[in-house]
């Protein structure tokens, strides 16, 4: 199991992807919605996208150390 999957195989890669996906639909004014609505899911698609870079270092380096 010394073996990084590729990002794509990853649950945390297909998280921030439907994140990011529901904020540009609410950001882009498809679904009408409040400005906070868009404001706080482009916060928490911007922590997710942050997330999941900072967790796919962490895995490569400890794979990088095995």
């Amino acid at each position: 199991m010394n073996e990084v999957k590729a990002g794509v195989k990853t649950t945390e890669f297909w998280i921030v992807a439907v994140l990011v996906i529901i904020q540009y639909v609410l950001g882009s004014g498809a679904v009408e919605t409040d400005v906070a609505i868009k404001i706080m899911t482009a916060v928490i698609a911007g922590l997710g996208a942050i997330g999941y870079t900072v967790s796919r270092a962490m895995v490569k380096v400890a794979a990088s150390k095995r």
